[in-house]
């Protein structure tokens, strides 16, 4: 748990440091309201992608909890 919530912030550091030196670029060059087009463009797609990875899981039945342990003595009994 605690590897995966540090490579999901390292991931967020990682967006930050690409998209602010993009957004700086645009503004110096074309104004604000530009930057923020392409962020919001960035927005949408990812949108799309996460609505198509979901609707792809949704119709396989969705997430089930899975058990990879071995069953124990107390398991085999249920």
């Amino acid at each position: 748990g605690a590897l995966l919530m540090s490579l999901m912030g390292g991931g967020g550091f990682l967006s930050v440091a690409v998209t602010l030196p993009l957004m700086g670029a645009r503004i110096d060059s074309a104004g604000p309201g530009a930057a923020l087009q392409m962020v919001a463009g960035v927005a949408a797609v990812l949108t799309v992608v996460f609505a198509g990875v979901w609707l792809y899981f949704r119709s396989r039945g969705g997430y089930r909890a899975i058990s990879i342990a071995e069953p124990t003595a107390v398991d085999r009994r249920l």
